[in-house]
């Protein structure tokens, strides 16, 4: 009966590290406010390092597209990041991530 109402698309952008040498590998919606994602970055060393980080995203700023400004992870306040110590080697080739937030569980799995 009344008019269509148009979608709005807004969006944030996180970086893990601000030199460019950490990437974000998965993720996956933890629940309505936390996603969870594996990371991995590349330090002086020659193998590179993966843990699992639990971000909220409501501490975010989402803006239209073009017009938001990149966060770095550790520049987010210390309760909207919760990050796992480094990861065994075998991470670095994993391929699917399950969450299960009522659980607490975050399972991630390499074929």
């Amino acid at each position: 009966p009344g008019a269509a109402i148009q979608p709005q698309s807004q969006l944030a952008t996180v970086k893990v590290n601000s030199i460019g040498t950490g990437h974000f590998m998965l993720s996956r919606s933890y629940d309505a406010s936390r996603v969870a994602a594996l990371i991995l970055e590349e330090g002086e060393s020659k193998q590179p390092t993966a843990t699992v980080c639990l971000l909220d995203i409501s501490t975010l700023e989402f803006s239209p597209p073009g017009e938001e400004v990149p966060v770095v992870l550790n520049q987010l306040p210390q309760d909207a990041l919760r990050q796992s110590a480094p990861l065994p080697e075998s991470y670095l080739w994993a391929s699917s991530m399950r969450v299960m937030s009522h659980r607490g569980v975050c399972s991630i799995y390499s074929w």
